[in-house]
């Protein structure tokens, strides 16, 4: 952008001071010309105000009855030599006729006014200015009726005084204007210069920032102002990236470390296999082995890619109006494989949807049911509900196993944490399952939490808000319904797609 084509300048303190200069500049002009319209007006009104004293005495003499003694000179002005330099005492006295009875000075170069001017003048008061060369009088002119007629009186002063003290004013606000902008513009750039002090610390203290410096703040200003809670934003920005950093750093550590025992069995199995001699039993159980070990390094590697989309800007759920009812039969029937003689006890309110991504909702029940079975005793039971709130939905997996140990509840949804071995039958998992929860539930605008049941056991609640809108979820409240366990006939519904919970009201 160019300002009456000029270069725009480049640092911001050139601009400020550009901006402030430009904006006194525009405000003294715009003051110099009310000041200079201000007193011209004035000038002219003293003049007005002098011309009326003057014809004051004139109008009274001529008003008296009788034929006028018109003097030579009119009264009050002292005795002045022709010429324009006169005009400063102009008298003239108009008779009925239109003829000049009285005229002061005698030598003027002209009749003082026109016979229009002298017609308009009979009907009223009357002023106007004329210039005579280079010099402008001020007139007045005003009817006097009598009995043979009506006389009009014109005075008139020059102007030159009146017009050298506005040129004198005006060299004055000249002169006076750049020696005040020039002090507005060296003001500006001292006050920019203080003003942006803090805000070069600032980029000499981002500058010296280390990439990997967790410790790495700017330096905020003890002013209180706008600046420091800049830096106040900065310094929360830099402690979330450097807790994003931390976190995948932290990632990929952990994530090294569950990937090598995989693998180093993986190996085993394969030196072994690879063995002269083996059997074809030995062959088939270390390819058993060998598949398992690939299973869990593809559930481990498809757990990662879910985190890193979560870490990301990635869409994680596409919400949409759902029936619980069958996530939660087809989560229950998926896990029927694995449960070995686990119950699942499994319900829901008929009629109770909700604006959810069915298949993440389904991702994060199959981590919460692989983890409440792997914690369960043989004969035990897990189950798993949903139901209406006042502020939204909840579903609920609760297991009859030893439950959480309290030291790991506060970090429960973290990443790559376990809990106790008593915690786990046969095997921890990654410590990833409940971190995906979280992140699902988070996605959905709710939360998830872990707690232990007084009679014994974990629960885990995914918590998710309430959509506005008619309709949007129905069923009674979760002290008014009752999971019950599903029989084998419904399980083969659920498998065939068709199948739904049904409640029992509590006893």
């Amino acid at each position: 952008m160019r300002v009456f084509g000029l270069p725009r300048p480049r640092s911001v303190r050139a601009r400020l001071v550009a901006v402030y200069t430009f904006a006194a500049l525009v405000l003294g002009l715009a003051g110099a010309v009310i000041f200079t319209l201000q007193l011209r007006a004035g000038l002219r009104t003293s003049l007005d105000v002098a011309l009326d004293a003057r014809l004051a005495p004139l109008a009274a003499a001529l008003g008296q009855p009788g034929r006028p003694d018109l003097p030579d000179q009119p009264p009050n002005v002292a005795p002045v030599s022709g010429g324009l330099g006169a005009l400063e005492a102009l008298t003239a006295v108009y008779d009925p006729a239109g003829g000049l009875a009285m005229v002061h000075p005698r030598n003027l170069p002209e009749a003082p006014l026109t016979a229009a001017e002298l017609s308009q003048a009979r009907s009223g008061r009357l002023r106007l200015t004329r210039a005579e060369g280079a010099v402008r009088v001020r007139l007045l002119a005003a009817p006097v009726r009598r009995g043979d007629g009506t006389w009009v009186i014109v005075v008139g002063t020059d102007q030159g005084t009146a017009k050298e003290a506005v040129d004198q004013v005006d060299r004055g606000m000249l002169v006076g204007g750049v020696v005040v902008l020039g002090l507005v513009a060296a003001g500006a750039w001292l006050a920019s210069g203080a003003a942006l002090r803090p805000v070069e610390r600032l980029r000499r203290d981002a500058a010296e920032l280390g990439a990997h410096d967790p410790a790495g703040r700017l330096t905020e200003p003890a002013t209180q102002d706008e600046l420091a809670a800049l830096a106040r934003t900065f310094n929360a920005l830099l402690d979330r990236l450097h807790r994003s950093l931390a976190r995948q750093r932290d990632l990929v550590a952990d994530a090294g470390h569950e990937l090598r025992t995989p693998l180093s069995v993986l190996r085993v199995e394969l030196e072994l296999a690879d063995r002269p001699g083996r059997g074809r039993a030995e062959l088939a159980e270390a390819v058993r082995h060998a598949r398992a070990e690939v299973e869990r390094l593809s559930r481990l590697a498809d757990d990662l890619l879910f985190l890193a989309r979560a870490d990301g800007a990635a869409l994680l759920v596409q919400p949409r109006r759902t029936e619980l009812a069958g996530v939660l039969a087809e989560a229950a029937s998926g896990s029927r494989a694995v449960a070995g003689q686990v119950t699942i006890v499994v319900g829901a309110p008929a009629g109770l949807v909700a604006d959810v991504d069915p298949r993440a909702l389904r991702r994060a029940l199959d981590n919460l049911l692989s983890n409440a079975i792997r914690a369960t005793a043989p004969a035990g039971r897990v189950s798993l509900w949903a139901a209406a709130t006042g502020s939204g939905v909840v579903v609920t997996v609760e297991d009859s196993g030893p439950g959480f140990p309290p030291a790991f509840l506060p970090y429960a949804f973290e990443r790559f944490r376990r809990a106790e071995p008593s915690r786990s039958a046969t095997d921890g998992g990654s410590g990833l399952g409940l971190a995906i929860v979280a992140e699902i539930a988070a996605a959905h605008g709710g939360t998830a939490t872990a707690t232990n049941r007084a009679e014994g056991g974990a629960r885990v609640e995914i918590r998710l808000p309430a959509r506005t809108g008619p309709g949007w979820l129905a069923g009674p409240a979760p002290a008014d319904v009752r999971c019950r366990q599903l029989s084998d006939a419904e399980h083969g519904e659920a498998d065939r797609g068709g199948g739904q919970a049904v409640p029992r009201e509590r006893a």
